[in-house]
């Protein structure tokens, strides 16, 4: 086997490692609608890190403006609740990360009392497998031809 060639099968692998490296790395917030407060415009939201690493800062938009900035750290799998008091009508709720995540969801501000206290229950997990492979799918194929390329490279050295 040629030297050029040798270089040109680490260089592959080199660059499929450090792809795989940088996408399992990515940050990933996820917004969701948890509820009405005591009226039905006051929006319980929950701010979740869904990615692989944490979350320093949190600012948060409302209608498109800046709304308010939390110093936080927020490790993966983990989340915080926020209530906004809103006036009626839908409205956008936006979250974005020094390290680059993004999520956002409308919420619907009603008028009137909530009639039934709610109970705020924690929500059953499902299990993340197949998120986590839909996320990540770049990182599995890089991997996977890495792991093609080494063996390949292993039996055409012999």
């Amino acid at each position: 086997m040629s030297k050029s060639y040798s270089i040109k099968i680490g260089f592959i692998i080199g660059f499929f490692t450090i792809l795989s490296i940088v996408i399992a790395q990515q940050s990933k917030i996820e917004l969701d609608f948890i509820g009405y407060g005591t009226t039905y415009r006051e929006n319980i939201v929950s701010f979740t890190n869904m990615g692989e690493v944490n979350i320093e800062g949190l600012t948060i938009y409302l209608d498109g403006q800046e709304f308010k900035e939390i110093d936080l750290v927020l490790m993966p799998g983990y989340g915080i609740q926020h209530n906004f008091l809103l006036e009626q009508g839908e409205h956008l709720i936006e979250a974005r990360t020094p390290e680059g995540a993004y999520g956002s969801i409308t919420v619907t501000a009603k008028a009137g009392e909530v009639p039934l206290p709610i109970d705020i229950e924690e929500k059953e997990t499902e299990s993340n497998l197949p998120k986590l492979i839909e996320d990540n799918i770049l990182a599995i194929l890089a991997i996977f031809f890495m792991i093609i390329l080494i063996f390949i490279w292993s039996v055409k050295r012999k």
